[in-house]
């Protein structure tokens, strides 16, 4: 049966990881919680090796580098994959750090879920420590909000608000992992160049940094040494979709935490770019299917 604790941390853990982790749900099949690295944490940068394999939905930007891979830039449009043992460096783009919900499935899911996914290649309990082959994956929309709805669900279950059902929590936990492992990081990547991958995440992560910025195009090409044309070519290639939707969809998906946190819509309009209460409700309604106050609803009331 799965046991629920109130913000506990494993004893196991040293004391600065208690400090950052917020257990929220343990059950027999997955491991929810929160993470928050300060920026001016002393283990910020090396928090040291990953305990389990772990998938994590980043809430603000943070560059991160594995031990043995290339540097990502992690944001609210992905969702991050380490293997246990996973040694990895972190560098701060945001102020308030790195905040981050975490699930960390047990071995005998990861290895079923390993069938049709692209865990495939490496679905036996022998090799199930390192189960993730790549380091990052798109966070798919409907997966977004189910991600953040299950977690609001948690953390009102957390403060007395509601009683959890367990067994609820483990079959959402594992759509959001089967869903999560159909998207092929490979798709496409024989047609693209380093250049043209470097020059996709530098477009990335000025993005990340300035997407509440109504900035022209031909200003992010500029300061990529690159014309508007070429970058709005490469940016579709490797992205696969265009520098505008990229850049809205990291305000939406910021506006969705905001909205969960109570905020006034017409401030989250305007602190986000938008012109008005009324262009970000349509946009809003547009990705999400629902508007801003059906879905502040569903915040409070999940599942």
């Amino acid at each position: 049966m799965a046991s629920l604790q109130s913000f506990a941390v494993k004893e196991s853990q040293p004391q600065w990881v208690k400090e950052f982790n917020q257990v929220l749900f343990v059950g027999d099949a997955v491991t929810i919680g929160r993470f928050h690295a300060p920026v001016e944490h002393p283990r910020f940068h090396h928090s040291g090796v990953i305990g389990q394999p772990t998938m994590v939905f980043p809430r603000t930007s943070v560059a991160i580098k594995h031990q043995e891979g290339e540097c990502f830039h992690a944001n609210e449009k992905l969702i991050a994959f380490y293997n246990k043992h996973q040694d990895y460096t972190r560098k701060a783009h945001d102020t308030r750090g790195d905040i981050s919900d975490w699930f960390e499935f047990s071995a005998q899911v990861l290895d079923e879920a390993g069938a049709g996914s692209q865990l495939s290649s490496h679905a036996s309990i022998a090799s199930i420590e390192r189960p993730f082959s790549f380091s990052h994956l798109p966070s798919q929309t409907d997966n977004f909000v189910r991600q953040r709805l299950l977690v609001n669900y948690l953390l009102a279950g957390n403060a007395g608000q509601l009683q959890i059902d367990a067994a609820r929590v483990e079959e959402v936990a594992m759509s959001i992992l089967s869903n999560s492992l159909r998207v092929d990081p490979l798709a496409g990547s024989e047609k693209i160049n380093q250049r043209q991958r470097e020059l996709a995440e530098r477009a990335q992560f000025l993005l990340t940094l300035g997407f509440a910025e109504n900035d022209s195009l031909a200003h992010l090409a500029s300061q990529l040494g690159a014309s508007v044309f070429h970058l709005c070519r490469v940016f579709k290639r490797v992205c696969g979709q265009s520098i505008h939707q990229y850049k809205n969809e990291l305000r939406l998906r910021q506006a969705l935490g905001r909205i969960a946190q109570g905020d006034d819509l017409n401030h989250i309009a305007l602190d986000l770019g938008y012109s008005s209460h009324s262009h970000f409700s349509t946009a809003f309604g547009r990705y999400f299917k629902h508007s801003p106050k059906v879905i502040r609803q569903q915040l409070l009331c999940p599942f």
